[in-house]
């Protein structure tokens, strides 16, 4: 039988955690402080915690959009525009730089999650790959001649006020190559070098004709030859005689320096400064590259160039001669400074940017190309390569 209940019966009342009954103002009250307790002590945290987000999310945003847009955008400009504008030639010299950011952007992108944003890092990501890529990945050199053995060279820039014994010595840190092409040399520093590793090299040449000194310390016989270019190439060049059937001509260059560390004080008065140094290492570039292509002689070009692989001159340069660094090197191999340059105006940092180079003709295959890690006391890390004659098909 269904048990009734009578509304007039007794009903039960709340019992608490004690077991004594309660009323309805006791859970009022026990309600009301529960409530409080699960609130945060300090809620205008929530209140200001939001736009700030959304500022970090805007900013984020906003800084993956003006990043992916503006370095592809400024390499295309120096594509089409060159050299001729002389900020974007000075922007464009640190092209490498320009792709640090990705290391902290990727991170960004992927803690945001938005598909949108993996699109627009991957511009300036492909044309880093594009740029650079290839010199992270490991080389194989096409089929070459052991017999005559391959040449060692090396370029030093050793700067105009050394003349200290262990600049000099360098070279014999440096492994004795074969052939050395020297920049900057001083009256001085050509004693040391007569001093101290002459006898390593019975071919020598040192001249003081053109803008600073330049020198060359051979293995082989050097007999000079001159330009039949109507302007000054700032280069010496000679030609080197190995045996009997292999010869090949020598170039040894320094064009024209920006100087823009030292003249920065001199700003904007040091702008035609600027453009004038960027069109003659262009027109060195071009007269150069002219000039290899007419001979048609087996070709090593050496040097300080004073211009980055993103420059017209080597675009003009590259146009006939093959890069050691790109074919059989590793690395950015930045060159300038050595060591962290504080006797300039403002200082800068070490190893910003490669101008150093070791340029070579169809005749020869790269080897080995590497920057070496003593300098004395120049501004410029050597380089070096090892170049062997490319077998005949």
């Amino acid at each position: 039988m269904e048990k009734i209940l009578r509304n007039d019966q007794p009903r039960a009342q709340p019992v608490g955690d004690d077991g004594q009954p309660t009323t309805l103002a006791t859970q009022a009250i026990t309600q009301t402080a529960a409530q409080t307790a699960t609130q945060p002590k300090r809620p205008w945290l929530q209140q200001v915690g939001a736009p700030v987000g959304w500022l970090l999310s805007t900013g984020a945003r906003t800084l993956l959009w003006l990043y992916s847009g503006v370095v592809p955008a400024l390499w295309l400009w120096h594509q089409w525009a060159g050299d001729r504008l002389w900020w974007l030639a000075l922007l464009s010299s640190v092209t490498p730089h320009f792709f640090w950011p990705l290391l902290l952007l990727w991170p960004l992108a992927l803690w945001q999650g938005r598909r949108r944003d993996y699109l627009l890092l991957s511009l300036p990501t492909l044309l880093f790959l594009y740029l650079y890529g290839a010199l992270f990945l490991p080389n194989r050199p096409p089929a070459y001649q052991t017999e005559p053995r391959p040449l060692r060279v090396m370029s030093f820039n050793m700067w105009t006020g050394a003349r200290d014994a262990k600049t000099a010595r360098v070279i014999i840190d440096e492994g004795l190559p074969d052939i050395v092409a020297l920049q900057e040399v001083s009256y001085g520093m050509q004693y040391r070098i007569e001093q101290s590793i002459g006898n390593y090299f019975p071919y020598q040449s040192f001249d003081y004709s053109g803008r600073g000194g330049l020198a060359v310390l051979s293995r082989y016989p050097l007999e000079r030859i001159t330009s039949d270019m109507l302007i000054d190439l700032f280069c010496s060049q000679f030609r080197v005689t190995v045996d009997t059937t292999h010869q090949f001509r020598l170039y040894n260059c320094h064009p024209y320096s920006t100087h823009f560390s030292y003249n920065a004080e001199e700003w904007p008065a040091m702008v035609p400064q600027v453009e004038e140094t960027f069109r003659l290492r262009t027109l060195l570039g071009e007269r150069l590259a002219q000039e290899v292509r007419r001979h048609g002689e087996a070709t090593i070009v050496l040097g300080d160039f004073n211009s980055t692989d993103q420059s017209d001159a080597y675009r003009h340069l590259t146009s006939v001669l093959s890069d050691a660094q790109r074919t059989s090197g590793w690395g950015f191999g930045h060159t300038f400074p050595a060591g962290t340059a504080i006797f300039r105006r403002p200082p800068i940092l070490p190893r910003l940017v490669r101008i150093d180079l070791i340029l070579y003709s169809s005749a020869f295959a790269a080897l080995q190309a590497t920057v070496g890690s003593t300098y004395g006391r120049s501004d410029h890390l050597p380089v070096r390569a090892v170049l062997a004659w490319r077998a005949q098909p």
